[in-house]
C-alpha cells in the first residue's frame, strides 16, 4: 500500500498529525510505502501558495477580527463552493501531476484546503483507484471538510461524527477514531496513570505553550506570574518563534523570576507534560490532544479565532480544562488552583483521561489499510519515502 500525506505549514498542527500518521502506517502495518508532503501550500503555480500562507497569518497577528468573520462566512455553503472552486484553479493540475507521479493507493489530508481540492478532481483518472481520507485535527468540524466525494473523514469524537451525519455525509465515511499524535505521549500518560494518587511534585510546576509558532502571548503571562514566582516553576516553551524566545529571557530576567526554564521547538514535550501539574496554552488542537493523553489539566489562554475558539469551548464543556479569556481572569484562576490543587486538579486529570484518544494515528491507519484492502489495492511492498522536513525533521 502506497500512502501520500498532504499536511499544510500554517502552524505545526497539520504537519504533527501527517507525522504521527506516517510513524503509525510505517510502524502498525510493516512495508507499507509512505510520502509526506509537508506543505501543501509549496504545490501551488506561481505565489498562490505563498500568497494564501501570508495572508492567513497576517489576518490572525494583525486582523484576528477579520479572520473570525472569513472562517463564520466559510460555514455558508456558497461561500465554501467558491472557495473549493478557487483553490482547485489553482492547485489542481500541479496536484494531479504530483498524484500522476507517485501513484498511491489512498491520499490522506491533514488540512482540508488539500482535501477540497482532490474532492473537486475526484472525477479524473488519476483519483479513480484511490482511496480519499480526511483527518480533522479540531475537536469540532468546520464545514470546509463536508466534501461528499472523500471516502473517509477521520474526526475527534462521537460529537463530530454527528455533527457531519447532520449534514448529510455518509455514516460509513465517518470514523472517530480522536486526533492523531505521537505514542510517546500514551506512554507519559501510562506512566503518570501509575504514579501513587498522593505522589505530587514540589513546587508546582507550570508548563506554558503557544503551539509550534510559539504564538501565545508568554510575556503577558509571566508578567502574571512574577507575584507567584516563589511557589512555582514555570517552563515556557517558545517552539520555532525564536524572536519570542530571546523576549522571554530578557522578560525572565526583568520579572526576578529564577524557577524558569526557557525552550525552543523540543521533543522532550512528552517529559514536560509528565512532569507538570498544570498547562497554560492556546488551545489548538494537537497540543491539547497531548495534554489529554498525560492526564494533564489545561488553562486555556489565546485562542485564536475560529477553531481554537470552539476547541476551547468543547475543552471546558467536558471538564478537562478551563476556558480564560483575559490576564487578570487567569491570575485570578491560576491563583485559586495553587491554593487548593487537590480540589480543582484531579477531576480534570479525570476528565482530561477519560475523552483521549492516545491511539488515533494507529486507528486512522488501520482504517485506511482496511478501506484500501475492501477495494483491492495492491499488496503490502517496501518503505518508498518519508519526508522527514515535518516540523523541521523532528517526528
Amino acid at each position: 500500500m502506497k500512502v501520500l500525506i498532504l499536511s499544510a505549514s500554517v502552524g505545526c498542527g497539520h504537519d504533527k498529525a501527517a507525522a504521527a500518521v506516517s510513524l503509525a502506517l510505517e510502524t502498525g502495518h510493516r512495508g507499507n510505502e509512505v510520502t509526506a508532503v509537508t506543505d501543501f501550500f509549496g504545490l501551488g503555480r506561481g505565489i498562490a501558495g505563498r500568497t494564501l500562507k501570508k495572508a492567513y497569518f497576517n489576518s490572525l497577528s494583525y486582523t484576528p477580527g477579520i479572520y473570525r468573520t472569513l472562517y463564520r462566512l466559510a460555514q455558508r455553503g456558497r461561500v465554501a463552493h467558491g472557495l473549493r472552486s478557487m483553490l482547485a484553479n489553482s492547485f489542481g493540475d500541479v496536484l494531479l501531476d504530483h498524484v500522476a507521479k507517485l501513484a498511491p493507493d489512498a491520499i490522506i489530508c491533514t488540512h482540508p484546503f488539500p482535501a477540497m481540492v482532490l474532492a473537486a478532481l475526484r472525477k479524473s483518472p488519476v483519483l479513480r483507484r484511490t482511496l480519499l481520507t480526511g483527518v480533522v485535527t479540531d475537536f469540532t468540524v468546520h464545514k470546509l471538510w463536508l466534501q461528499p466525494e472523500l471516502d473517509l473523514i477521520c474526526v475527534a469524537n462521537e460529537h463530530s461524527k454527528q455533527k457531519l451525519l447532520t449534514q448529510g455525509i455518509s455514516p460509513q465515511s465517518i470514523n472517530p477514531t480522536g486526533i492523531p499524535i505521537l505514542p510517546s505521549f500514551s506512554d507519559a500518560g501510562k506512566r503518570e496513570v501509575s504514579r501513587p494518587v498522593n505522589m505530587r511534585r514540589r513546587p508546582f510546576t507550570v508548563l506554558i505553550m503557544g503551539g509550534g509558532l510559539g504564538m501565545v502571548s508568554s510575556t503577558a503571562i509571566l508578567e502574571g506570574l512574577r507575584s507567584l514566582k516563589d511557589q512555582i516553576n514555570i517552563v515556557v516553551v517558545a517552539g520555532q518563534n525564536v524572536m519570542l524566545r530571546e523576549q522571554l529571557r530578557k522578560d525572565a530576567e526583568n520579572f526576578a523570576l529564577k524557577n524558569i526554564e526557557i525552550w525552543g521547538y523540543t521533543n522532550n514535550v512528552p517529559d514536560l507534560m509528565l512532569n507538570a501539574d498544570l498547562l497554560i496554552t492556546k488551545p489548538g488542537g494537537l497540543t491539547c490532544s497531548e495534554a489529554l493523553a498525560a492526564g494533564l489539566p489545561m488553562l486555556l489562554y489565546g485562542a485564536l479565532p475560529g477553531q481554537e475558539e470552539e476547541n476551547a469551548a468543547y475543552l471546558a464543556e467536558e471538564g478537562a480544562a478551563l476556558w480564560i479569556k483575559s490576564k487578570e481572569e487567569l491570575w485570578t484562576i491560576l491563583s485559586r488552583i495553587l491554593g487548593e490543587p487537590d480540589v480543582y486538579l484531579p477531576p480534570m486529570r479525570r476528565r482530561a483521561f477519560s475523552i483521549a484518544k492516545p491511539g488515533a494515528a494507529f486507528s486512522i491507519a488501520d482504517a485506511v489499510a482496511a478501506c484500501v484492502s475492501r477495494q483491492g489495492a495492491a499488496p503490502l511492498c517496501g518503505i518508498f519515502q518519508v519526508d522527514n522536513q515535518l516540523c523541521q525533521g523532528r517526528l
